[in-house]
């Protein structure tokens, strides 16, 4: 998972450094705003990036959009991780961390890909 990570993050060198900003101040976020609620940010910025790409009319708007890509890639990735961790069983934490993330990765993108080779 560790690899998989890495690789997305060196993938798009545009939200590199915002990505690494996100996560190292992870602790604060989640200090002033629950789990939960960073739940329904993530969806909210979900959708505003995905009617914002609908709208545009020259390509290169395209490029701070996608500093939108990291605010979900590392808000989801840390709340994903936090409850996870919070929901497991003692001594299983990271067991359920790593379940939490092969849904998200494995499951998620070929679901993703799914949908998109169905609707096209």
């Amino acid at each position: 998972m560790l690899y998989e990570t890495i690789n997305k993050l060196f993938n798009d060198p545009s939200t590199f450094l915002l990505v690494l900003k996100l996560i190292r101040f992870s602790s604060r976020t989640f200090r002033l705003v629950s789990h939960t609620n960073i739940f329904y940010l993530i969806m909210a910025v979900y959708a505003i990036r995905f009617l914002a790409f609908s709208f545009l009319g020259n390509a290169w708007l395209a490029v701070p959009l996608e500093l939108l890509k990291g605010v979900t890639y590392s808000l989801t990735y840390m709340a994903a991780s936090y409850t996870a961790g919070q929901m497991a069983p003692a001594g299983t934490e990271a067991s359920c961390q790593a379940i939490a993330g092969a849904l998200y990765w494995d499951l998620g993108e070929w679901t993703q890909s799914l949908s998109t080779v169905c609707t096209f």
